[in-house]
């Protein structure tokens, strides 16, 4: 057992480090943690990316397998194991399904470190049987496993048999940025992204893929367009459809009132240009950027998937609707356009949301007991103190 006053050496484990959701916590954690207590690595399975830069930068030593040979699935877990045993951290930090899968093996005959794995993905039960029982069978090497959202804590514990004391909930949290808010600093990001003064701006920030329901809000936007001709949506992001996306705007005739942004690096600064943030996805467990759009004082139109419903309240800081409707998008959008008042005080509502629960030191804070219980061996604490808005378990 580690001493009291030692640093615990943690590793976090991720298939890569791209632009993302459960990415973001990692590169929080890792910079964030207080380096006097932790002491971070973080290992990419399959790719680095843009966000390993930002480690490195941050002085974050940032690992890959040396994989012999061809790669293959045991491979890659004899591989990771080999890095285990080589940096002999106090506690592996496992992110998802992928780095789940990869490490299981490495643990099936013999645990190389303790293991705290934290489910990101939020559309249990509807993928594959297979994957969903893989997961389950892992998950029992885990001493901790951990769910971004009480929603997502409850989908595990009934599809993949978690019994609930194993499984607790830490809140996703984000930094806080009030400068970027600044009245000089929007009306300068606006005119680079090509936004009038009276401009209204719809933003959505996504990874273009089917989860993110980006389609239904085309669809909506050309509803929009003719009640309201100042609308300008911007699409924030990239992925394997961001091609298709265009050509469907193209299509719809949304023509420049649609503006695809493509991947960018300072999201943070473009969420305080809009004036109504929309999330039309099809699933989420938690997502980062509708914190940050919180953060940010966003009036926000999101659907009921996930814990969304739990963060924006209804009528207090946005509007909830049912996915796949693009009917519902028009009418909230709609109510939210005609009435300046009533987003200033949804935005404000949604920062002050923000400032009670949804902060980055809470998350931190949270993640930093669990290593102490976790890395120190002291299995007799009390497992967790329940995040606000979330469970103990």
């Amino acid at each position: 057992m580690q001493a009291a006053n030692d640093k615990i050496k943690v590793l976090q484990v991720i298939h890569g480090l791209r632009p993302g959701g459960a990415e973001k916590v990692v590169i929080d954690l890792a910079t964030r943690c207080d380096r006097n207590v932790i002491d971070m690595e973080v290992c990419c399975i399959n790719h680095t990316g843009p966000l390993a830069d930002e480690l490195e930068r941050a002085g974050i030593p940032v690992l890959m397998p040396r994989y012999p040979g061809k790669r293959s699935y045991l491979g890659t877990s004899r591989a990771l194991r080999r890095l285990i045993e080589e940096r002999a951290p106090d506690v592996v930090h496992s992110h998802g399904d992928v780095a789940l899968f990869d490490l299981g093996p490495a643990y099936a005959l013999s645990k190389p470190a303790p293991l705290i794995h934290t489910y990101h993905f939020g559309n249990y039960p509807h993928i594959r049987k297979r994957h969903l029982y893989a997961q389950a069978f892992y998950a029992r090497f885990a001493d901790q496993l951990v769910a971004v959202s009480d929603h997502q804590r409850q989908a595990v514990i009934k599809h993949m048999f978690v019994p609930p004391a194993r499984i607790h909930t830490v809140l996703n949290g984000v930094a806080d940025r009030p400068d970027l808010s600044q009245p000089e600093r929007v009306a300068a990001k606006r005119a680079e992204l090509g936004l009038a003064p009276d401009d209204i701006a719809l933003g959505c920030v996504a990874v273009l893929t089917e989860q993110k329901g980006v389609t239904y809000l085309l669809q909506a936007a050309r509803k929009l367009l003719p009640r309201d001709p100042r609308l300008k949506l911007l699409i924030v992001g990239g992925g394997r459809l961001f091609e298709p996306l265009q050509q469907e705007a193209a299509e719809l005739g949304l023509g420049e009132h649609v503006i695809f942004t493509g991947w960018r690096e300072d999201v943070r600064e473009i969420l305080p240009a809009l004036d109504i943030f929309v999330m039309p996805s099809l699933w989420e467990a938690m997502s980062i950027v509708l914190l940050e759009a919180m953060a940010a004082g966003c009036p926000i139109v999101a659907t009921d998937v996930g814990d969304n419903a739990k963060f924006v309240h209804d009528g207090e800081t946005g509007l909830i609707i049912p996915p796949r409707q693009p009917n519902a998008l028009v009418e909230a959008v709609a109510k939210l356009v005609e009435d300046p008042q009533r987003r200033a005080r949804f935005g404000e509502a949604a920062r002050a949301h923000y400032l009670a629960e949804l902060t980055l030191e809470n998350m931190i804070r949270h993640y930093e007991r669990l290593y102490r219980r976790i890395g120190r061996g002291d299995h007799a604490q009390p497992a967790m103190e329940p995040a606000p808005g979330g469970e103990a378990g």
